[in-house]
């Protein structure tokens, strides 16, 4: 069987969760075709670095690898350094799929290059938004250029004109052959969809209230989630009967948290903590009326890709790939990514008309991101293009 050996900085468990490594594990579980060797993160005494442990992702088995225990941000810097100490463990494998395009940059004076690829889940041209530095986005920018002349396949996970796939391909025109675009998979069978009053029903939710859901990192930037008690204030003061449910974990929760109080909001804002994908996370989104994501910036966004596919219309910015599954009035409604102030406004105004009876149809266009046939498409253009 073939080897493949994936590069991120985590471990799976309590180490840079979120969207990248929702990917690999869908890689994992999907993949048919290789022995999977992940070269990840530990926490210090977790795991013995260097050693091969067996471990399991969706009843999947794969081999798991920490490189280094040092999680000090930037885990990326601790990581690359400690790949370029053990850059003779990747000798053996027919693949090597970095998810940062600077872990392709160690094996540049390497016949090994010619057997990577990397994948941007994020553009560089995000530098900007993420850091509010030209420079850093400059030395981003200047990264990725150098990731794709020297990788043999680049998988960019976004396909928007402005940074997506066909900005790379006009930026980088000597190596647009290299240049691949390839979905983001989602689990269609743990996010599917439950009755509403009756996930209602089995969660405590009353009937007649109107519903809100947000899962994901709770991390004011890029999620913007210093909003989220604005907009409920604001939509309780108009006589509505509203509650905002927040699924998951993140640096800003504790402000989040301190703010909700102060604004005298405990009821209207409940804070669930993290849930595993399954049963109990499905039913909290199906019982909302709508889910929210007001980024700054996004890549595909899976949260709003797995609330459609449990029935459940997304209030969005425009940002990332939402546009190409969310229209307004088809499976959700999407806002002008611009003025904080802007986005309050208008996201009252949506959940104030979802609180009055308005609608929107829903469709099954989540299922071209299905993860079978994402990962299935994916080595196919892995095996067309590499070997």
């Amino acid at each position: 069987m073939k080897k493949m050996a994936i590069l991120h900085s985590a471990d799976f468990k309590y180490i840079s969760m979120g969207g990248v490594t929702e990917y690999v594990e869908k890689i994992i579980i999907q993949n048919k075709d290789y022995e999977i060797d992940v070269y990840g993160v530990s926490n210090p005494g977790d795991f013995e670095l260097g050693k091969r442990y067996i471990r399991e992702v969706g009843g999947v088995k794969y081999n798991f690898i920490a490189l280094t225990d040092k999680v000090q941000y930037p885990i990326s810097w601790h990581y690359f350094i400690a790949m370029i100490k053990q850059i003779k463990l990747f000798n053996k494998y027919d693949i090597i799929y970095a998810q940062r395009v600077e872990y392709v940059l160690p094996f540049i004076f390497s016949p090994i290059k010619k057997k990577t690829l990397f994948a941007i889940h994020g553009s560089g041209l995000y530098g900007k938004e993420k850091n509010g530095s030209k420079f850093n986005n400059l030395i981003n920018l200047k990264i990725e250029k150098v990731g794709i002349r020297i990788s043999k396949m680049t998988i960019v996970l976004l396909n928007r004109e402005e940074y997506g796939v066909p900005y790379y391909r006009k930026s980088n025109p000597r190596y647009a052959d290299k240049i691949q675009y390839s979905k983001v998979p989602i689990d269609t069978k743990n996010f599917k969809k439950y009755e509403k009053k009756q996930a209602r029903q089995e969660l405590g939710i009353e009937l007649e209230k109107t519903v809100i859901v947000y899962f994901g990192r709770i991390q004011d930037h890029p999620k913007r989630v210093f909003l989220f008690p604005e907009i409920i204030q604001k939509i309780k003061k108009q006589g509505k009967d509203i509650c905002l449910y927040m699924i998951g974990d993140g640096e800003s929760l504790e402000i989040m948290k301190k703010k909700v109080e102060s604004l005298k909001l405990e009821d209207n804002i409940i804070f669930l903590g993290r849930l595993q994908h399954g049963e109990t996370l499905s039913k909290y989104i199906c019982a909302a009326d709508a889910t929210m994501v007001l980024s700054v910036f996004e890549g595909i966004c899976m949260s709003a890709l797995e609330s459609i596919a449990c029935g459940i219309p997304v209030i969005a910015t425009d940002v990332g790939d939402i546009h190409d599954y969310i229209k307004n009035g088809n499976n959700g409604w999407i806002i002008k990514n611009e003025s904080n102030q802007q986005i309050v406004e208008d996201t009252v105004n949506i959940i104030c008309k979802i609180a009055e009876g308005e609608k929107v149809k829903m469709n099954d266009d989540y299922m071209n991101y299905d993860s079978e046939r994402v990962v299935k498409e994916l080595f196919q253009l892995i095996e067309e293009k590499i070997n």
